[in-house]
């Protein structure tokens, strides 16, 4: 977790489930991206058919993007709305 992250979740802007929950998406797309990556490389080492790596190439540009998206839109949906956090109590 970032420090702004903790910094949001000791001041109750957000709970630690939801920013956990956000990391945890993050990690997720990370992880398909480096399986696609994983493939695109087994693929490129077993062919040189310049057809089949320029398919490939596109298949991974265009998760990388969708990952990125997703990504951008799970961080701004998290710190535009401010929550209460339940786990810390009123002074």
């Amino acid at each position: 977790m970032a420090l702004d992250d903790i910094k949001r979740v000791l001041a109750a802007e957000a709970s630690l489930a939801d920013v956990a929950a956000a990391h945890t998406r993050a990690l997720d797309g990370q992880i398909r991206t480096l399986r696609l990556q994983r493939a695109v490389l087994g693929t490129v080492a077993r062919s040189t058919d310049p057809r089949e790596l320029e398919r490939m190439t596109d298949l991974a540009t265009a998760d990388r993007r969708a990952n990125a998206a997703a990504s951008s839109r799970t961080t701004s949906t998290q710190r535009s709305k401010p929550r209460r956090n339940p786990d810390v109590g009123q002074p």
